[in-house]
């Protein structure tokens, strides 16, 4: 966070500045781990892990990965920052002899996190098997529910809720979560 009292222009956010506050925050905690000047490689200064790892140890304990005793390469704060810059990811960050699995698993070149990624990649994938069982069970579907398969054309749409619709009624037949069950 920017230690700053100045607001930059008409939005709430304020002003970027040389010093920088660090924390931990998840929906139980706010952990302040220290300040910094804004410099080259300060976001990708494992130190900030290493506060955690020596003072809360309970805060990270999911992410520490017991089955690794060390791992290459090793990397500078700079190094790490500009790996980061450019959609690279080091899935892991070792403090001392504990190895912890980075959250989010790193970040791909999009900008966003692996995992995030990974889910994406799995509701797309779920998508595509919905649609082919739709269009495989295309005739049992429309008999129960009474319609008559030879002119009815099964859609998925996203809206605020993901819904089965009969396109050319546009009659929403099913919504997730009331009738789909992942």
């Amino acid at each position: 966070m920017h230690l700053s009292f100045k607001r930059s222009g008409p939005r709430t956010f304020v002003k970027q500045v040389n010093n920088l506050l660090f924390a931990f925050i998840d929906s139980e905690h706010f952990v302040a781990l220290g300040t910094s000047k804004h410099k080259p490689g300060v976001f990708g200064d494992t130190k900030w892990v290493k506060v955690l790892h020596d003072h809360f140890p309970e805060l990270i304990a999911e992410f520490k990965d017991n089955t690794i005793e060390n791992f290459w390469p090793k990397v500078t704060a700079e190094e790490r920052q500009t790996l980061w810059n450019k959609g690279y990811s080091i899935g892991m960050t070792q403090i001392d002899d504990s190895v912890y699995r980075n959250p989010g698993v790193g970040r791909t070149t999009s900008g966003h996190s692996t995992s995030v990624v990974m889910t994406c990649n799995s509701f797309q994938r779920w998508l595509f098997i919905v649609s082919e069982q739709i269009t495989k069970y295309k005739n049992e579907i429309s008999e129960f529910l009474n319609l008559d398969s030879r002119s009815v054309e099964f859609k998925i749409r996203i809206t605020r809720t993901l819904e089965l619709y009969e396109q050319k009624s546009n009659t929403v037949i099913l919504t997730y979560p009331e009738h789909f069950n992942i």
